[in-house]
């Protein structure tokens, strides 16, 4: 009787979409998330479910965390420093547009009268209709410390610069004055923006001190 020759088999599965928080995932993890992960093989569906916990202690990370575009390209970012974060904590701000690029470091802070960083500001943002990925974190030799994490879209953050070139004509007869002003710059709209926007007039009598608004 022959013996049967026994062969192992090497199956190689090939994974796509291997990222597990891509910069489409815009909500944010810093209060810990749930993920799972599904495949399926010969007719057969296999899944696995994790979870991610911060590491750190509770009210560590960053709080009261905003940022404003201002000048089109200026971009200044202010937070609090945690309730329970040791005086020697220090706070990094970090900044990614997608995940082809590069994580940008924040370098020009603003200190407490501790040293610890505040605030930050990006020069030449680029505004983008994506949301974008902000990043604080914290170090102390006394503890560890949480990060914290947000997705913004830039342009809703943008303070707009005053309308430009602001002229007015006045004539007697008839008794009218017309105003004229070009459109302030916005950063990610282009050609005419006067579709987007709208315009508040304050016309105040010197003799009368009445003010009308239009």
């Amino acid at each position: 009787m022959k013996s049967k020759e026994l062969r192992s088999m090497h199956v190689t599965f090939q994974v796509s979409r291997k990222s597990c928080f891509g910069i489409r995932q815009t909500k944010p993890i810093h209060k810990g998330a749930l993920y799972s992960v599904k495949t399926m093989y010969n007719g057969t569906e296999y899944s696995e479910e994790g979870r991610f916990i911060p590491q750190g202690m509770n009210g560590t990370s960053v709080e009261n965390f905003s940022c404003v575009i201002y000048n089109i390209s200026f971009m200044n970012c202010t937070w609090n420093v945690g309730r329970n974060a040791p005086e020697d904590t220090q706070y990094f701000l970090y900044l990614l547009y997608s995940k082809e690029e590069d994580e940008l470091r924040c370098s020009r802070y603003i200190n407490d009268a501790l040293g610890r960083h505040i605030a930050c500001s990006f020069q030449d943002v680029k505004i983008v209709k994506e949301h974008v990925y902000f990043r604080v974190n914290g170090s102390s030799n006394k503890s560890e410390i949480q990060f914290y994490d947000e997705y913004i879209c830039l342009y809703e953050i943008e303070k707009l610069t005053p309308p430009l070139n602001i002229t007015v004509n006045c004539s007697e007869d008839p008794s009218e004055c017309t105003a004229t002003w070009e459109s302030p710059k916005i950063s990610h709209l282009e050609g005419n923006t006067d579709r987007c926007l709208k315009y508040q007039i304050n016309i105040q009598n010197k003799e009368t001190n009445v003010s009308i608004i239009s």
